[in-house]
């Protein structure tokens, strides 16, 4: 258990000598509870945005591919369908058109496999 002195001075007109007055308040050792942390973690500062300049994306579509590594879409599919670089199609079951999303760590763990050898596809 901590304690803690407050030292208060309050003066009156009649006396010249101020009165002081203390204060012990005691403070229990048990954990703080979730809204005394939360309180204490809170801010009312603007959010700032974050540096993302080296991030690399997990997943991408085919124009994220191109754009990255330079490659183009008919070479994307075949190395897809050699298993070479991993994606799937997601869509709604029954429905026709879908989205294509390619995993970037693959593309990028083919190319470098490729690095000094002559690349064939």
């Amino acid at each position: 258990m901590s304690m803690e002195i407050i030292e208060t001075a309050s003066g009156s007109g009649k006396d010249p000598s101020p009165e002081v007055a203390l204060a012990v308040s005691h403070k229990s050792s048990l954990p703080p509870t979730t809204t005394q942390r939360l309180a204490e973690e809170t801010t009312t500062d603007p959010v700032q945005p974050g540096d993302f300049n080296g991030a690399r994306p997990e997943f991408g579509r085919v124009r994220d591919v191109t754009r990255l590594y330079g490659l183009r879409r008919g070479t994307i599919y075949n190395l897809l369908q050699l298993g070479k670089i991993k994606g799937v199609l997601l869509r709604v079951r029954g429905r026709k058109s879908g989205v294509r999303l390619f995993d970037m760590q693959s593309v990028r763990e083919f190319i470098v496999s490729q690095m000094g050898r002559e690349a064939t596809v």
